[in-house]
């Protein structure tokens, strides 16, 4: 698997160099210490390359759950990376993928794969564009009448794409800010109620992924791909 080479983020030179250090620990087979290195440089840092990095490691010590959540988190970060996106589907490949299949509407399926190729910085300079480049077309088309037949189609076309891409934006704000997706880090019951006396209602397997509704002490109501809800012991999952 690929590396990062480079620590985007990285508060100061001696993070880089202990970054280039677990690197190189890496390539010469040394998963445990390089990942004790990249978690240590990972705590209060948000880095794309290095919570990729931290699945690599994972997924060569055969962690499928942690590869997964730490690839997806890297996702967030660095969303349209092909090494990423590469990885991610292939440790995806080996999960237990039942109930995985996503049941939202076409068009929010078309707007989540959008927004999943985008981070929210960069939706939200692109609708900002769109917004402003939108403005003064309208504008142009109020102060001269004569222009007004070459201003129609551009304004219009402006108008869907600012309206989809906002779209992209709130839908991914919702996800990661509402639904709280998480990685279930082995396999689990989900039951009908917050209880260990509830009954059994399904199983989640490692590496799934699942939607976090609501919580209780000690346990969150789930929500799976497939729309299928249950409660599941809060240790069970870790938040992406």
């Amino acid at each position: 698997m690929v590396l990062a080479f480079s620590g985007d983020g990285m508060a100061s030179d001696g993070a880089d160099t202990a970054f280039r250090n677990a690197n190189a620990l890496y390539e010469s087979g040394k998963y445990e210490e390089a990942l004790s290195i990249y978690k240590d440089a990972a705590d209060g840092v948000e880095s794309g390359n290095l919570y990729y990095n931290i699945g690599n490691c994972y997924f060569k010590l055969k962690s499928l759950a942690e590869a997964v959540l730490y690839y997806e988190r890297a996702k967030r970060l660095i969303p349209g990376d092909k090494d990423l996106e590469s990885n991610l589907a292939y440790a995806k490949s080996l999960v237990e993928n039942v109930g995985q299949e996503s049941n939202v509407p076409w068009y929010l399926a078309v707007i989540e794969n959008f927004s999943a190729r985008s981070s929210a910085g960069r939706l939200t300079i692109f609708a900002e564009l769109l917004y402003i480049a939108f403005t003064l077309l309208a504008l142009t088309w109020i102060l001269s009448p004569a222009a007004r037949r070459f201003i129609f189609y551009p304004a219009a076309i402006c108008a869907i794409i600012f309206l989809f891409s906002s779209s992209s934006l709130a839908r991914k704000i919702y996800v990661y800010e509402r639904l709280r997706p998480s990685v279930v880090l082995d396999e689990s019951q989900v039951r009908y109620g917050p209880s260990e006396g509830s009954t059994e209602y399904f199983r989640l397997f490692e590496g799934n992924e699942v939607y976090i509704l609501k919580s209780r002490p000690g346990w969150y109501f789930i929500r799976r791909p497939d729309g299928r809800k249950g409660w599941i012991k809060s240790g069970s999952l870790e938040i992406i």
